[in-house]
């Protein structure tokens, strides 16, 4: 059975700089294999607390090239390679990423960059590079797993066009960073996600990357209200949540 770890639910700089909320990534194990996502700031400590092996990854995967989406790669790499005693693992990143990290780590491993949407493998798993909008040519990822599909949409403005590449996912994960009396480009507010849970109709929807306001508000009511409006089985995550496909 597939599987997902929050390790942090936190984004924006505020939550990175205060951890009011981890900003860390996402762990999923899933056909026999674990996968990092967007590993940010304190997702060593946290992937360590949650008792995660770093040796047992297979992969990590970057949206972007912001922090909060990649500050841990290089540590996590070190993790996966055994402390860069074995060459081995995916390093999966948005090519606007690849200039921050070094050729040291970068040669310790299958080390992959991509710049669009597309058709991927890896780890042996079969996943998309999925568009947003309005945010410094970042992408999320669809992954095609054998006992469900899960799309993480990583930072976005709001678009109907998404709608397209979410359908269709039994888990959808979306960043939402604020309310929506304090929208700002670039990511989306509650109000859009709930638009985009509407349209695409996910099996469970998933809320997280909150920034300072809602990382330290009532979350679990917004997803239940979000749940109330749409039909759709809503959850906000929390640090630490596993959840199961």
């Amino acid at each position: 059975m597939s599987s997902l770890t929050f390790l942090g639910t936190g984004g924006g700089r505020f939550v990175t700089l205060s951890q009011v909320r981890r900003t860390a990534g996402i762990w999923l194990e899933a056909d026999g294999r674990n996968i990092l996502i967007d590993p940010g700031a304190g997702t060593l400590i946290y992937a360590l607390e949650a008792g995660k092996d770093l040796s047992t990854l297979d992969a990590i995967l970057v949206s972007h090239k912001h922090l909060d989406h990649y500050n841990d790669a290089e540590v996590c790499v070190e993790g996966m390679t055994d402390a860069m005693n074995v060459k081995r693992g995916t390093l999966f990143v948005n090519e606007n990423v690849a200039r921050y990290l070094s050729d040291y780590h970068k040669a310790m491993v299958d080390f992959r960059t991509f710049d669009s949407p597309g058709k991927h493998e890896v780890a042996g798993i079969r996943l998309e590079t999925v568009p947003t909008f309005d945010h410094d040519d970042n992408f999320g990822f669809k992954f095609r797993l054998k006992d469900g599909i899960i799309t993480y949409a990583s930072d976005t403005n709001y678009n109907k066009e998404l709608v397209r590449y979410y359908k269709g996912s039994d888990i959808l994960i979306l960043n939402v960073l604020r309310l929506d009396d304090s929208k700002i480009i670039k990511h989306l507010c509650v109000g859009e996600a709930a638009k985009l849970i509407q349209e695409s109709r996910p099996k469970t929807a998933v809320l997280t990357h909150f920034g300072y306001l809602l990382a330290t508000t009532d979350t679990d009511s917004i997803a239940r209200k979000i749940s109330k409006a749409t039909g759709v089985d809503t959850i906000a995550a929390r640090d630490g949540m596993l959840l199961e496909l």
